[in-house]
């Protein structure tokens, strides 16, 4: 009689519709045997999502939630704990793990007991100016790799979290979870370390149409200030608020010198407006963040859920019928 091994890794998604994740699930199984993973699916209200579809697509352990009505850290939140996995990464149905990421984030999180694991990015949609400034805004410190080690932060998404690390954050988990910085820091406080492993990888796809690109900066400024400053004062509330016009020229300043690292993408004369444009919006986003809080509008998460519906016509064009932004 054969045994069944427990899954080591639970992949957390939420979705609205079986189609949303079937690219991505095709991904995940083609980067690791599907068989040992467990898969979490926080269905939102009206989602075609069943255990049926996910055992279809190759997922043994598979089981479909209730995620509620839209809010999608209170769907992450329940997918965390509904996984019994040691090890959960948060999915997203536009970032497409290559070959070999599960084991590589296995042995990676078997070299120590860290909290989070977090894998290289890289840009799916390369060819826009505005998709690389995303990239470099977003995910810069990650992307074109850097050195294997402990570190002080790792992409939110698409990381590996110690679940007991997370659940022990208890009601805080969703108050924390929009905004992977203030996670990790919650987790670090708390004896939490995180740790960056180049050689497992994940390809996002980032907002390249402009009004996207704006509206997606925008929300993500904001929410980095309302998640900063949700227990500040008022005055430190105001002091940051009145030094954030300099927020632009220091993440740019950081950015410059990130490129100039050895295997670093190099900067186009053509996405540099975009890389301003696009700081000075975040800014602006988390001036307002910490004035008046992070947004409480599920609206706003729109371009971030359904990132594959903001890409120009040209981000798709493959060979023949092939999609260009279909997992490799």
């Amino acid at each position: 009689m054969s045994l069944v091994t427990p899954p080591e890794l639970a992949l957390l998604l939420v979705a609205d519709s079986h189609v949303m994740i079937r690219r991505v699930l095709r991904c995940y199984a083609a980067a690791g045997d599907p068989s040992r993973l467990e898969l979490v699916v926080a269905a939102l209200r009206g989602a075609d999502v069943t255990e049926a579809k996910l055992h279809a697509e190759g997922f043994r352990h598979a089981r479909v939630i209730d995620g509620g009505g839209g809010d999608l850290a209170i769907a992450e939140a329940r997918a965390a704990r509904a996984a019994t996995a040691p090890l959960v990464v948060f999915a997203q149905a536009h970032a497409y793990p290559m070959p070999g990421f599960v084991d590589t984030i296995l042995n990676a999180r078997r070299s120590g007991r860290w909290a989070v694991v977090g894998p290289r990015m890289e840009c799916a949609n390369p060819r826009s100016a505005m998709a690389r400034a995303s990239m470099r805004i977003g995910y810069g410190s990650w992307w074109g790799g850097g050195e294997r080690g402990p570190t002080d932060m790792v992409a939110g998404h698409s990381s590996a979290y110690d679940r007991v690390a997370l659940l022990s954050l208890g009601d805080d988990l969703e108050k924390l979870l929009p905004a992977g910085r203030q996670l990790q820091l919650e987790l670090g406080a708390r004896g939490g370390e995180n740790f960056f492993e180049p050689a497992a990888c994940v390809e996002i796809v980032n907002a390249s149409e402009r009004n996207a690109f704006v509206a997606d900066q925008f929300r993500q400024g904001r929410l980095v200030g309302g998640e900063r400053s949700i227990r500040w004062s008022a005055a430190r509330r105001l002091a940051y608020a009145a030094g954030s016009p300099l927020i632009p020229t220091v993440r740019l300043a950081r950015i410059l010198a990130e490129v100039v690292r050895a295997g670093k993408p190099r900067l186009t004369a053509s996405e540099l407006p975009a890389l301003v444009v696009g700081l000075v919006v975040s800014a602006t986003g988390e001036l307002v963040g910490y004035l008046f809080g992070k947004s409480t509008d599920s609206a706003s998460q729109e371009i971030s859920f359904h990132r594959l519906l903001y890409v120009r016509e040209e981000d798709r064009e493959g060979d023949g019928d092939e999609d260009r932004l279909a997992c490799r």
